[in-house]
């Protein structure tokens, strides 16, 4: 029903009552009139519940077509789906998960960190890294947290560094192996620990047998901390000193 139809009817109505009152028109056309009015009315009425329907029916489907859109929680690639195109998901299935998005850019690294060594842990140290996925890279992270427990099981204390991963070259997952950078020192001499003879590590002491103008010399000298590449040498040997590395037990 167009809005000029219904202006034409009105205005037809109005006409009639004024013909009506003048005496120019009949009562029954003045009926006439005011059935087509109610008429036109009730099509009005008719048509704006057609609307009210239409628009109740449109957003019925919008809020369909809304739940039917996944939306993922954060940035990532989708490492696994579990929904396939045309699965019916919903309430049934509400406890599965559909996709499992993973964020590589920045990871977690979880270590076991020894008890004894927990003094020197402070967030924010360096961690450097390496695993058997990736040959010959050495990677790094930054300390963040510092579990304040001790595992009953191990005697170990559950430190998670912080690793940029922005080139996407390690996945979640690997094994790794590193250490915490606790602090620097210059001018550490370092000796194989088959140098030594008579190793006390808690008395931090043991013997080398120094070179000295062709003969070898057994000196006692005071040791510290011991890593993968060597013992350090606190005291009783300086630069340079050349000793013997090999075969002391037949000096």
């Amino acid at each position: 029903l167009r809005a000029a139809q219904v202006m034409n009817v009105l205005s037809e109505l109005e006409r009639m009552k004024k013909l009506k009152d003048d005496g120019l028109a009949t009562q029954q056309a003045l009926d006439d009139a005011v059935s087509e009015a109610e008429a036109v009315a009730s099509r009005v009425e008719a048509a704006h519940a057609q609307v009210r329907a239409a628009e109740e029916d449109l957003n019925q489907v919008r809020a369909r077509l809304a739940k039917g859109r996944i939306f993922a929680p954060i940035e990532g690639i989708v490492s696994e789906r579990r929904a396939n195109v045309g699965d019916l998901v919903g309430e049934a299935g509400a406890n599965q998960p559909l996709f499992h998005i993973v964020d590589n850019r920045v990871l977690n690294l979880t270590v076991s960190v020894p008890s004894a060594s927990m003094a020197g842990l402070r967030n924010g140290q360096l961690l450097e890294f390496a695993t058997d996925a990736l040959p010959g890279r050495t990677f790094r992270g930054t300390v963040m947290f510092i579990n304040p427990a001790v595992s009953e099981a191990d005697r170990s204390v559950r430190v998670i560094a912080e690793v940029n991963n922005a080139a996407g070259e390690l996945k979640g997952g690997l094994f790794v192996q590193g250490r915490i950078v606790t602090g620097r020192r210059e001018g550490v001499i370092l000796v194989p620990r088959e140098a030594l003879s008579g190793w006390d590590v808690a008395g931090r002491k043991a013997k080398l047998f120094i070179v000295e103008a062709d003969r070898a010399k057994s000196r006692e000298v005071r040791t510290g901390l011991a890593t993968e590449g060597g013992v350090e040498i606190t005291a009783g040997l300086k630069p340079a000193e050349t000793y013997v590395v090999r075969g002391a037990f037949n000096v």
